[in-house]
């Protein structure tokens, strides 16, 4: 598993938080309806229910899983939820006032060093997130700490062929431009059921479900993609391109991509995996 646990020295912790802070305000646009796919689809494969329970959603982004999860479960139930971004946590937190949500709190943490107690949670989720961490065995172990005997640590990632062939084009643009590609790219360091299910077994968790659903969608044109690259974790590259070409990169990148539409728009591969497990 040397693809888990190779350290991204280009990505620091402050880079991830800040890109994301500027990318907050566009965050729940149209064009990203692929995360909003991934936090339902892990939420409602915990088939929550009305109950006491504490569950804490780490990387929590705009909050997606923690108020679906906090309307879930409540009154009783609640549901702490982190993420390293102040931007995020600021958008989350307006999105939960306007949804008329009580039962959550929000604050700022890092996944991977959280400051909680030992078996605090009956629940740790994780949408869209945990193939951004600079290691990923050590998050699922800290989640694993924070919860409950009989309780679950949950994730949902992307399958293979996610948002293909528009990411392959996106990052032969920026290498065009001299921008240095991670590889593997994050979005594609989790994406099969395999992986998943042996990343939990090896963190000593039980009773491992994984799940799987396709979701893909049309963006109407190529101009809706370059809002989902601006708006999302896609901004970490993007962010490295010389600012004085960055609208030349726009405009080929643009024409590009719009090569691909059909009448129904352009078409977005979104694989869903859902991946839980029990810690005894």
């Amino acid at each position: 598993m040397n693809i888990f646990v190779k350290e991204n020295p280009i990505i620091a912790v402050s880079v991830v938080a800040d890109s994301f802070s500027r990318a907050a305000p566009g965050y729940d646009g149209e064009p990203l309806q692929f995360l909003r796919s991934s936090a339902e689809f892990l939420v409602d494969s915990l088939a929550l229910k009305k109950s006491p329970q504490k569950i804490l959603d780490v990387a929590t982004g705009t909050g997606r899983a923690a108020i679906l999860s906090a309307q879930a479960i409540q009154p009783d139930g609640f549901v702490t939820a982190v993420d390293i971004s102040t931007g995020m946590l600021q958008q989350a937190e307006q999105n939960a006032s306007q949804a008329g949500i009580k039962n959550i709190q929000f604050s700022q943490a890092n996944a991977e060093q959280l400051e909680f107690e030992d078996n605090v949670f009956d629940m740790v989720l994780c949408s869209s997130g945990i193939y951004i961490m600079r290691n990923i065995p050590q998050c699922i172990s800290e989640w694993k700490r924070v919860v409950n005997r009989g309780g679950k640590v949950a994730f949902s990632t992307f399958g293979k062929g996610v948002l293909e062939p528009m990411m392959s084009m996106f990052e032969s643009s920026l290498s065009a431009y001299g921008v240095e590609i991670i590889s593997p790219t994050p979005l594609y360091r989790l994406n099969t059921e395999e992986n998943c299910r042996e990343l939990l077994e090896s963190a000593g968790l039980n009773n491992i479900k994984i799940l799987t659903k396709q979701s893909g969608y049309y963006l109407p044109s190529a101009k809706e993609w370059l809002t989902l690259v601006n708006n999302s974790g896609f901004r970490f590259p993007l962010e490295r391109l010389n600012k004085t070409y960055l609208n030349q990169f726009f405009e080929e990148h643009q024409a590009a991509i719009s090569q691909l539409a059909t009448a129904r728009g352009i078409y977005l591969e979104v694989p869903l995996i859902v991946a839980v497990g029990e810690k005894s």
